[in-house]
């Protein structure tokens, strides 16, 4: 069906749901790995997903706003059609810090974070900002250099606040879904490692905590995920990195101690 938004967005819509289902990540965490497992043994679909992001929705939320949130969930949780209530099944796929939907966590909606060490992660976030002839990032010559270089382009749309480095961003989207986890049941947290090495058991504990409805557990159908440009990276590019998110994650007080691990 039609979102009735004023950009006309698809969604699918059921019975079967009781709340909107969003996965959020920071970039290139393994969101879409999660969100075709999440939809290949339950009620939720990402054919078609909806991209909760200035495109399509910036005319229509604003993102920043607790009450404007809450209310774009609250009001996808309850679509009438005809003489019934139904719930967007569609998975929502976000970038945004999730403590964005911290009220709409109450009641409105569901979440699942997925989080990936740094290391892979900025790897990963490098290659993908080579890929676009825009200015998403600023496209460096190495994976630390990123990871040192300040926020800039289009890829700023996400934040809260200014940052001094992009592992600083990361650093702060990844905290704060562990911070909000301690205070909020309708979110859950999930290891990029442990979905790729532990696939069924890390499937079924996500749905089972968050009270999800699942059927026999299958490998995800397919990985349509948007990948970057592909770009060798040198053992001492790699161990550069690597040392660099080491020492970064040994300073810093917010993040869990196995994180390079995730």
């Amino acid at each position: 069906m039609k979102l009735n938004l004023a950009a006309q967005i698809d969604i699918a819509v059921s019975a079967d749901v009781d709340r909107p289902l969003m996965v959020c990540s920071h970039e290139r965490s393994g969101t879409h790995f999660l969100m075709n497992s999440i939809a290949n043994i339950t009620k939720y679909t990402q054919e078609p997903f909806l991209n909760y992001d200035l495109r399509p929705l910036g005319a229509n939320v604003n993102f920043f706003s607790k009450a404007g949130v809450n209310d774009f969930f609250l009001n996808i949780k309850n679509i009438q059609i005809q003489d019934q209530t139904l719930c967007t099944s569609s998975i929502l796929k976000s970038h945004f810090p999730i403590r964005l939907a911290k009220e709409a966590l109450k009641d409105n909606l569901k979440a699942i974070y997925i989080y990936r060490n740094p290391v892979d992660t900025l790897i990963s976030y490098w290659k993908f900002l080579h890929k676009w002839n825009w200015f998403e990032g600023p496209k460096t010559n190495t994976p630390l250099e990123l990871a040192a270089h300040s926020p800039a382009g289009q890829s700023q749309r996400y934040q809260l606040e200014n940052y001094s480095s992009y592992f600083e961003r990361w650093e702060k989207h990844v905290s704060d879904a562990f911070l909000l986890s301690k205070n909020e049941d309708n979110i859950a947290l999930v290891r990029y490692s442990d979905l790729k090495n532990d696939y069924e058991n890390t499937i079924s504990k996500c749905c089972d905590g968050l009270n999800i409805e699942f059927s026999k557990i299958l490998p995800p159908s397919k990985q349509d995920y948007i990948k970057g440009q592909s770009m060798d990276i040198t053992i001492e590019q790699y161990q550069e990195i690597s040392e660099y998110c080491a020492m970064r994650v040994a300073r810093s007080e917010m993040l869990p101690a196995n994180i390079m691990s995730a």
